[in-house]
């Protein structure tokens, strides 16, 4: 599949989707927010995608038709962004409705009671994985905050340096499930490795 992109320059081209998700993942799940396409076939990882740039609270909700959204405000906003309510974290959602007393046998809600049920208990059970190595995976995620500082920072696709921060970030989101090292050119390690978090950020990379 492809995707149109309308470049600094004003042209516009299409380009392969899959090509667009390595090269700027950022610009593509924005576009999925915009267009709600985060729960859609092929798009989900947008949602895991935009979990850093994070929900602190949800305002409100509406019915549209048969369709849930909710009023998200992102950290750093200061107007909330209307989405599908099932393409917000189980528990962010669960907090909502808790502090407004809302009631899960509601119809709109119905479906959320099910998801907390499966989310509990894959909560649970990443909690006991990780119970034994909290240092290490507290390191790991600062070091993937400072993945994405440094490509946010430059917001340009067509700069190589913002690309290859680009790719070394959602390699990062991988290598936290699987396991493994981070690809980075030596001469941009001091972006996001500075001397004092070297020694603890270089077991995470290795070299392009």
């Amino acid at each position: 599949s492809e995707v149109e992109v309308l470049w600094g320059g004003g042209k516009r081209s299409w380009q392969a989707f899959g090509l667009m998700k390595e090269e700027a993942p950022d610009v593509v799940a924005e576009y999925a927010l915009k267009n709600s396409l985060m729960g859609k076939r092929g798009w989900q990882w947008t949602k895991d995608y935009l979990r850093d740039a994070e929900i602190i609270k949800i305002q409100s909700h509406r019915c549209d038709g048969n369709t849930l959204k909710v009023a998200a405000l992102y950290d750093g906003d200061t107007e909330p962004t209307w989405m599908n309510a099932k393409d917000v974290d189980v528990d962010i959602l669960a907090t909502y409705v808790e502090e407004n007393d809302i009631s899960l046998s509601d119809k709109p809600w119905k479906w959320l009671e099910k998801s907390i049920r499966k989310a509990r208990k894959g909560w649970f059970a990443a909690a006991q994985e990780r119970v034994s190595d909290v240092k290490r995976m507290a390191e790991y995620s600062r070091f993937v905050e400072s993945l994405h500082r440094a490509h946010k920072k430059r917001g340009d696709i067509t700069d190589q340096r913002s690309v290859y921060f680009g790719r070394a970030y959602k390699q990062a989101l991988d290598i936290g499930k699987h396991g493994g090292r981070v690809s980075l050119p030596s001469a941009l390690r001091a972006e996001v490795a500075p001397r004092r978090k070297a020694a603890y950020y270089d077991k995470f990379l290795k070299d392009v």
